[in-house]
């Protein structure tokens, strides 16, 4: 099916993918909590987790439909990431970094060292732009990846060793490093993002809903084993195994859920000014996804003086606030491009 035809869709997804990302960070980041058992929350924390691989399969769906000549591609492509990722690095860098400088540099205490790792961290990614570092990397392959995706020995190969993977995953048979395999699931989401894009997914709809169920309902028979992990080892050592995207059932569930969208012919289900609502609010995804740390920064600092907001609250000032933002970042010309 083509994709122009399910554009809809595609924002849908959009919009899905940029909530799940925002609930998760908001969360992370310990200004709303909900009030529910350990097991619980690591079962929604997975759920917030499909926010991202959705993000690198719209990316695969979109980069990897025709063939466009490098130079065209790397100028049309990767030139627009360029100024919003350098711009947001400096503006949170000076923003919630600079202020600690004082401290930092004593004058008593002062060395050379401490210089280099303050030059150093200032340009490392903040922590939500590492996405557009992979990006970056899997946009710079494209032109290669265009052409061997419509080769049919290799989408035989690709299919058969993503199977593989997410059995020997679900097995917990480890060949190889866990962080090769957390750097491969870019790839593997990006080009699946193709696959399942230009495949006929209406007859398969059903079962791809109850496949998900499926899946979902192992993870909450497993929950309380998934606590027990959670509160011998800690935190970070639960997210650096449950929570990578690497895991199979991330993979299976951002798969499915991704194919059941696209299985859905929305333009015949909504109407045309919802159609252009969605349209407007998709188009804002990527500037949100940039500009959400800012509001949820000011919410982390309210909380520790004023105490924590109620949920809506919360909710409301991280969604609406970097939707509207965007919004009007997007209408002044000389700065539209950070967004």
């Amino acid at each position: 099916m083509d994709i122009k035809k399910r554009e809809v869709s595609f924002d849908l997804i959009r919009l899905v993918a940029i909530a799940l990302v925002l609930l998760c960070h908001i969360i992370a980041m310990g200004i709303f909590t909900i009030d529910t058992s350990i097991a619980n929350m690591i079962l929604l924390d997975s759920f917030f987790h499909l926010g991202v691989p959705l993000f690198f399969m719209l990316s695969g769906a979109f980069s990897l439909k025709s063939y466009i000549p490098r130079r065209e591609f790397y100028k049309k492509k990767l030139s627009k990431f360029i100024v919003p990722f350098v711009f947001w690095n400096i503006f949170y860098m000076c923003l919630f970094e600079v202020s600690n400088v004082t401290e930092y540099f004593m004058f008593d205490d002062f060395s050379f060292r401490k210089l280099f790792n303050l030059v150093y961290i200032s340009f490392y990614p903040w922590y939500h732009l590492w996405f557009l570092n992979c990006l970056f990397i899997l946009y710079f392959l494209s032109p290669f990846l265009s052409r061997l995706v419509r080769n049919e020995k290799f989408k035989k190969f690709f299919m058969g060793f993503v199977v593989l993977y997410v059995v020997l995953d679900f097995l917990q048979i480890n060949i190889l490093n866990i962080h090769f395999y957390f750097s491969l699931s870019y790839l593997m989401y990006f080009i699946l993002g193709y696959y399942l894009a230009n495949m006929n997914l209406k007859r398969y709809r059903v079962g791809l809903f109850a496949l998900f169920v499926c899946v979902f309902y192992f993870l909450f028979s497993v929950k309380n084993s998934l606590e027990q992990f959670y509160l011998e080892y800690g935190f970070r050592e639960f997210a650096a195994y449950y929570l990578s995207y690497a895991r199979w059932y991330f993979i299976i569930l951002s798969s499915l859920f991704f194919a059941i969208m696209l299985s859905f012919n929305w333009e015949k289900i909504l109407r045309v000014k919802v159609e252009k609502v969605i349209l407007a609010l998709a188009s804002l995804t990527f500037g949100v996804y940039l500009v959400h740390p800012l509001f949820i920064q000011v919410l982390r600092i309210l909380t520790n003086k004023y105490g924590e907001f109620p949920g809506i609250v919360v909710l409301s000032v991280v969604f609406v606030g970097s939707f509207l933002f965007t919004f009007m970042v997007k209408k002044i010309k000389y700065v539209r491009n950070i967004v």
